[in-house]
């Protein structure tokens, strides 16, 4: 006689696998030490150094003022999207209910 597994069974191993094969990978480089601090500063150190001596940076200059926009708001076009998603959605429905609509019997006469 076959064994049968039962669906809601089924799912919960499924559910369950997906976690573990996520999780697992993650638990495991969590676990890891990572490097040295010291021996990472040294490394930054050493990087930024090949570069050459550290050069004075210029004085900061003054930034133009923002100014107010000149276009719509970000309120009206939000709403706007919003219309055209709807106006889109609403033809597609009207689309295919047309499309699916049963042709009209015609009636053949001899």
């Amino acid at each position: 006689m076959a064994h049968h597994i039962h669906p809601p069974v089924l799912r919960r191993a499924l559910v369950l696998a997906t976690v573990l094969t996520l999780a697992v990978p993650g638990i495991a480089v969590a676990q890891t030490a990572g490097p040295d601090p010291a021996r990472a500063a040294l490394a930054a150190e050493r990087y930024y150094g090949s570069y050459g001596a550290a050069q004075p940076l210029a004085a900061p200059t003054r930034t133009a003022e923002a100014t107010p926009a000149a276009g719509p708001s970000w309120t009206a076009t939000a709403l706007g999207g919003a219309v055209l998603i709807v106006a889109a959605a609403g033809l597609g429905l009207v689309a295919g209910r047309a499309s699916t609509r049963p042709a009209p019997r015609r009636s053949v006469t001899p």
